[in-house]
């Protein structure tokens, strides 16, 4: 057995039986003396400290063997693998612009509900003068021939 081989092997036996520190300590060496060897980035991120450094140790593994099904889940399990720093400033613009987009349809559409407002609005205030006007000359007349009919005369008709 090649000493990565029994790094690795160790680096294993060490992290199942807890000793997590001891277990990162062999791995790294494993990793150390094969740097090539998906198997040894694999366990080395589960001895990581952080979830950076497991994050990291992941894509190297998957870098190494793509098909390494149980590394992508893992790497899947944190969250997908880390975007670069030149990705993170035109994300936060790109959902800015589309929440002023956004913003600006809205807006549009407030302004046209308050025109159509103001214009019923305007629809209300002729039928309330119609109606003024209605009881005003319309109403006494028909009241007076009521009255006029009940009296028995026909004053007005």
């Amino acid at each position: 057995m090649a000493e990565a081989d029994r790094k690795l092997y160790d680096g294993i036996r060490a992290l199942k039986d807890g000793r997590k520190a001891e277990a990162r300590r062999l791995l790294k060496d494993a990793v150390r003396l094969a740097p090539s060897s998906w198997k040894a980035w694999l366990w080395l991120s589960r001895s990581a400290e952080s979830e950076e450094d497991q994050r990291s140790c992941l894509e190297k593994a998957l870098k190494l063997n793509p098909r390494a099904e149980l590394a992508q889940r893992e790497l899947d399990a944190l969250g997908g693998p880390h975007r670069p720093i030149a990705e993170v400033p035109s994300q936060p613009v790109a959902i800015l612009a589309e929440m002023l987009r956004e913003q600006r349809k809205q807006a549009a559409t407030l302004n046209k509900l308050l025109r159509q407002q103001e214009h019923l609005v305007s629809s209300l205030n002729a039928v309330v003068w119609a109606a003024r006007v209605w009881l005003l000359l319309v109403a006494p007349g028909i009241v007076l021939g009521c009255i006029s009919v009940l009296a028995g005369s026909s004053l007005l008709f």
